[in-house]
């Protein structure tokens, strides 16, 4: 709630700064890790058909797609 109305975001050692008053109040415990960096998008998800290549798709591809009912973005 602070953040949204002071625009102050919190850092990592302040959010595990609070941590002993989080489990105090609610018992749940705390296990936040101030040092934790997520591994990158890519190595946690499948890439789509034609991988990390742009476009995913040949020109020919896209034709054949676009002509399948219910595929594709609508204009």
């Amino acid at each position: 709630d602070r953040w949204a109305r002071t625009g102050h975001r919190p850092t990592p050692r302040s959010l595990a700064a609070a941590c002993p008053a989080v489990d105090r109040a609610y018992g749940t415990g705390c296990f936040y890790d101030p040092a934790f960096t997520p591994a990158p998008y890519a190595s946690r998800v499948l890439p789509r058909p034609g991988g990390h290549h742009w476009p995913a798709l040949t020109a020919g591809q896209e034709r054949a797609w676009s002509r399948i009912d219910g595929v594709g973005i609508a204009p």
